[in-house]
């Protein structure tokens, strides 16, 4: 069944959405929140994924540790939050973080919060070489935190100078070509995202985190299937990644794989605690292209429900009055 224009527009508005917010662009003011996930005995925790939520538990933004265990949220312009981690073997990590109010005509300031997860018991051993580590020059690791600082403050040309002097100290810096590779992604320069994030797989191809990227980067270009396989590869390296299956999911529905797109879109949903609105508009797709279009409305209507100040309320209001009818 084939439906209106603005239910057409609607769905170029959700990849649209999806895209920004794997990409994190973000507006350079406000407060920046960084820090670090430790183990009690202090060692680093690399690919957890960390949840950034309101006061009241709404999801404003995810990241991924890098193999350092460093995290970073910019441009945060509310005055509580709630950092919110799931490892599978750790204990459930849940901190209050109190920022300063920033006003929106000005650069905020830099909150460093470290977390520390406490092992749960009987935890079996992670099998040996999961965690990739390196010997860094202290001049390569200093430019590369500068560069990451930089970036996480949206000062992007500073950063990528400071991420290329660290490769050039030390050109087979894994982390380095990562995190340049992850800015020119949110920049849209595909061609030279590409070409980090293979110079990053050749040093650790067991990294999870770049087949996201890669993912983000096919998807962008439209090229849909070989997106799915790509966050495919994502989700078995860490299965624990919610936007890994959202957007497989979101690929899926590209190619018309709608019952395998259903089935790993409420698997995020699940693995996310409910906390990505976000799920519900591509439910919505996923109903709306089989012709079942009351199921479509009422993902649209949990949408609105848990994101009432969407930008796109309006345009998902019209497609609501329109499957209605």
């Amino acid at each position: 069944m084939k439906f209106g224009s603005k239910t057409l527009l609607l769905a170029s508005a959700v990849c649209a959405l999806l895209l920004s917010s794997v990409a994190t662009a973000q507006p350079s003011n406000g407060n920046t929140l960084i820090g670090k996930v430790r183990t009690e005995s202090g060692r680093p925790l690399a690919n957890v994924l960390v949840e950034l939520q309101t006061g009241n538990g709404v999801l404003v933004s995810q990241t991924v540790t890098t193999n350092e265990g460093d995290y970073a949220f910019s441009a945060l312009t509310g005055a509580s939050f709630l950092l919110v981690v799931k490892e599978p073997n750790h204990e459930l990590f849940s901190e209050r973080v109190g920022l300063p109010r920033t006003a929106t005509t000005r650069p905020g300031e830099m909150v460093r919060v470290d977390l520390v997860l406490k092992p749960k018991e009987r935890v079996a051993a992670l099998p040996p070489g999961v965690v990739f580590q390196q010997d860094i020059p202290d001049a390569a690791l200093k430019a590369y935190r500068l560069g990451r600082s930089l970036i996480a403050e949206r000062k992007s040309e500073e950063g990528i100078a400071s991420l290329r002097e660290a490769i050039r100290i030390m050109p087979k810096y894994f982390e380095a070509h990562f995190a340049l590779g992850l800015e020119f992604v949110r920049l849209h320069r595909q061609t030279e995202a590409t070409q980090e994030l293979e110079l990053a797989r050749a040093l650790n191809p067991r990294d999870a985190r770049l087949y996201h990227a890669f993912g983000q980067v096919l998807f962008e270009q439209k090229k849909f299937a070989l997106a799915a396989a790509v966050f495919e590869a994502a989700e078995k390296l860490n299965p624990s990644n919610a936007e890994a299956r959202l957007m497989r999911g979101a690929a899926l529905i590209e190619t018309g794989r709608l019952k395998e797109a259903e089935d790993e879109i409420s698997a995020a949903d699940q693995i996310s605690a409910h906390k990505l609105p976000i799920v519900h508009l591509h439910l919505a797709r996923v109903y709306e292209k089989r012709g079942e279009r009351k199921r479509a409305a009422d993902q649209l209507e949990f949408y609105l429900r848990k994101n009432p100040g969407a930008e796109n309320a309006t345009a998902i209001r019209d497609a609501i009055k329109k499957l209605r009818t």
